[in-house]
């Protein structure tokens, strides 16, 4: 059971959160947050975690609607979420922990982490797909530069948007680029 739950992980990895690009995503909300180079090896793992945290919980408030839009991916194939939710838990309680540990804003993450929790078991899926839905969604790059930053002058805010901004354009791009190649794959069908 244990091999299965591995290998399936391994799996949601490669699909869902490939390293090339989360590494350099982490990389600029990493250099977003701190003003001095020596800590980007502190700070670096601690995105990376919350990255990987959030995605997995976005993936698996999805499900449901990617079971019949996206059969194919990880998540949907398995017969149950319930260790993946653990998962998210565990990642959860690693952030928060690291955050501590470097004496930032971990208290913060928890008030992070539970405005997620209300945001995915309270908003209809519905709500959430609307652009004011995924714009609510997309805060929470921001905040990991906040909840990274030790330090937290006017400018962060101006850093903040910057990265908020470059989100919003790449889902804009992204979207566009699926929606392109959801048109030729279903064109190939009728053909």
């Amino acid at each position: 059971m244990f091999k299965f739950w591995l290998e399936t992980l391994i799996q949601y990895r490669r699909e869902r959160f490939s390293w090339r690009l989360f590494g350099p995503v982490a990389a600029v909300l990493t250099l977003a947050a701190i003003p001095e180079p020596s800590r980007f090896y502190l700070s670096f793992p601690v995105i990376l975690l919350m990255l990987f945290q959030f995605r997995f919980w976005d993936d698996l408030a999805d499900r449901d609607y990617d079971v019949i839009h996206h059969p194919c991916r990880v998540l949907c194939r398995c017969d149950g979420a319930s260790l993946f939710y653990w998962l998210v838990a565990a990642a959860g309680l690693a952030s928060f922990l690291l955050l501590a540990m470097l004496d930032l804003s971990a208290v913060v993450f928890l008030f992070l982490c539970g405005a997620a929790f209300l945001w995915y078991s309270g908003v209809p899926d519905r709500v959430r797909r609307t652009m004011v839905g995924r714009h609510v969604v997309l805060l929470k790059y921001p905040a990991f530069v906040w909840l990274t930053a030790r330090d937290h002058p006017p400018e962060l805010f101006l850093t903040m948007s910057i990265v908020y901004v470059a989100c919003a354009v790449y889902e804009v791009l992204h979207d566009r680029q699926s929606l392109e190649n959801s048109n030729e794959h279903r064109a190939s069908d009728i053909h």
